[in-house]
């Protein structure tokens, strides 16, 4: 897991990449402003708008800006792999197993390791994400497909 987190991570902090995916945030907490109904806003990454080439490892990339501390709903991705990229606040995903609910925290405090700024999710694997305190937060979101099958409970 760790070279594809090593990869991922590298395009993730491409200069170039990082203004791109700063506009997705902008825009998606705008949206949350904007719409106080809504509780999550999703912002798809135009892949032809990056100067830098997709890892083979991600179909497809978004933003995702949430309002409050979030965890309203538990989602799974059916069919690919989800990586998750702290991008301003400190995070905990929850995580269904087989023996109950894990909780994997990151993005917390000075540690900047890669496991630090980044969370693997396995396909098809309930999860929640929250970030507790925070009022509205926003994660990365790189997928190993192209298109994602999002579900929710």
């Amino acid at each position: 897991m760790r070279p594809v987190l090593e990869i991922l991570d590298s395009f993730a902090q491409d200069p170039a990449v990082q203004a791109v995916v700063r506009q997705a945030q902008a825009l998606a907490l705008a949206r949350l402003k904007d719409d106080a109904s809504l509780r999550v806003a999703f912002v798809p990454i135009d892949l032809a708008s990056l100067t830098v080439a997709l890892p083979a490892q991600a179909g497809s990339v978004r933003v995702v800006a949430t309002r409050g501390p979030g965890g309203d709903t538990t989602e799974r991705h059916a069919n690919c792999a989800q990586y998750l990229f702290v991008l301003d606040a400190p995070l905990e995903t929850h995580v269904q197993t087989g023996a109950g609910w894990r909780i994997d925290r990151y993005g917390q405090g000075p540690d900047d390791t890669l496991e630090n700024r980044w969370h693997y999710l396995p396909q098809g694997v309930w999860h929640k994400s929250v970030a507790p305190g925070a009022s509205n937060w926003s994660v990365l979101a790189i997928h190993s497909a192209a298109v994602v099958t999002d579900e929710f409970q």
